[in-house]
């Protein structure tokens, strides 16, 4: 099966990123925050192919290519998360001859080469897979090509604690899905410290951030 890898992302500039890590430090503080999980997931995905961006602002896509050496990097589309999500997925199968995708983000901290093959791997057997995280969202959404649906993406109050089991719900009705390891968000200055107990690069990048706020 050939598999495209989508990723959500922003280009890191003060002021846009991580608002609510922002309102508990500062601006400079969430974007290098954000700076350095993105530049973790760059190396993450180095030896995995057929990765594409997807970015917030179509002034941003060149910025994006020159920070992360892509070239496949597309501008997001629509209102609501949903409905960008949905047209990420719609333009993929519609381009290229897929047979399955992985919709991610790019701030969530555990995300890992190896999650990302095995979330693939299950689109063998699955129709979907779906990664949740600890704030009841989730971090990843997968599947096979003939799976894509609307309902899926809509009627769902995004950044509420209900996401992910509102999405697990519509898809459970549309096929079998493979659900991976809950994951750790981090919108908040409690999340990272948090996090920070079981991730050390990021609790060593943290304490020199916090020398210098």
């Amino acid at each position: 099966m050939k598999c495209a890898k989508i990723v959500f992302a922003k280009y890191p500039e003060a002021g846009n990123i991580k608002t609510r890590l922002a309102a508990d430090s500062s601006d400079n503080f969430a974007v290098e925050v954000y700076r350095f999980l993105l530049n973790r997931l760059f190396s993450e995905l180095k030896n995995i192919e057929d990765v594409y961006w997807f970015v917030s602002g179509k002034e941003n896509v060149e910025k994006f290519a020159k920070i992360s050496g892509y070239k496949n990097i597309k501008t997001q589309t629509g209102k609501s998360l949903g409905e960008r999500m949905y047209n990420a997925f719609e333009k993929i199968f519609s381009e290229k001859t897929f047979d399955c995708a992985l919709l991610m983000g790019s701030d969530i901290p555990g995300i890992s080469e190896n999650l990302i093959k095995y979330g693939e791997e299950s689109l063998r057997n699955y129709h979907y897979c779906l990664g949740g995280s600890n704030d009841g969202g989730y971090y990843l959404i997968g599947m096979q090509k003939g799976c894509l649906k609307k309902d899926i993406f809509e009627g769902i109050k995004w950044s509420g604690p209900d996401v992910y089991s509102d999405t697990l719900h519509k898809i459970n009705e549309s096929g079998s899905v493979q659900l991976l390891e809950t994951l750790n968000d981090v919108d908040t200055l409690e999340d990272l410290k948090n996090e920070m107990k079981y991730d050390k690069q990021l609790s060593s990048f943290v304490e020199q951030m916090y020398e210098k706020l």
